[in-house]
């Protein structure tokens, strides 16, 4: 058995954000245009590889203008790495669920 036309990351990626840049500025697509632009300027740290992002959990937020190859997409799937500043209390965890994409214009 073989399996014809899968999906790789290297063939399938429509954009793809290292989020290695300093403070407050926008992120560089490293795939194609879809910058994000930074609003009240989201932090930077370091990562286990290079660096990310640092969110102060009030009002910071990436926002993404141009959208190309992200429109009309039937399937999509996201993947973040996230670092808590403490672990959560004994017998809880922390989840994180999407339940809808919404594009704002």
């Amino acid at each position: 058995m073989a399996i014809v036309g899968h999906a790789t990351l290297e063939t399938s990626l429509i954009s793809y954000w290292t989020l290695d840049e300093a403070d407050g500025e926008d992120r560089l697509d490293s795939v194609a245009s879809n910058n994000l632009t930074d609003q009240n300027d989201v932090g930077a740290t370091t990562g286990i590889q290079a660096g990310g992002a640092d969110f102060d959990g009030v009002n910071e937020s990436f926002q993404m203008s141009a959208m190309t190859g992200l429109t009309n997409l039937n399937v999509w799937s996201y993947m973040l790495w996230v670092k808590a500043a403490s672990a959560p209390p004994a017998g809880e965890m922390y989840v994180t669920s999407v339940s809808t994409l919404s594009v704002v214009d």
